[in-house]
């Protein structure tokens, strides 16, 4: 089976007279799926500030300490992603370039 929707299919048999496929190469590094669920933490944690602060509530002292920790919790995110994206490249592998 190939990777390419049947509109793109026949339209390539249209125009070259045999279809072109190309596989998709996905390297999933073992800390992926837990980083995943840490920025959607993260994520749920900045959507129910801003529906408080959209719902008028004000900032104080616990709204912005919850604030500050969410984003300290984001910085340290991007600061795994960093060192994991470094690790990646440093063992040799590269990132499948998009199909031309």
């Amino acid at each position: 089976m190939c990777d390419m929707t049947p509109s793109e299919f026949f339209r390539q048999m249209l125009k070259k007279r045999r279809p072109i496929s190309w596989q998709k190469i996905a390297v999933v590094p073992p800390e992926m799926p837990g980083l995943i669920e840490k920025y959607r933490e993260v994520g749920n944690e900045f959507n129910n500030l801003a529906h408080y602060f959209n719902a008028g509530g004000v900032l104080d002292v616990d709204s912005g300490n919850r604030l500050t920790r969410t984003l300290d919790q984001l910085k340290s995110l991007s600061g795994e992603v960093q060192a994991m994206t470094r690790n990646f490249r440093e063992k040799g592998h590269i990132y499948p370039k998009k199909n031309p």
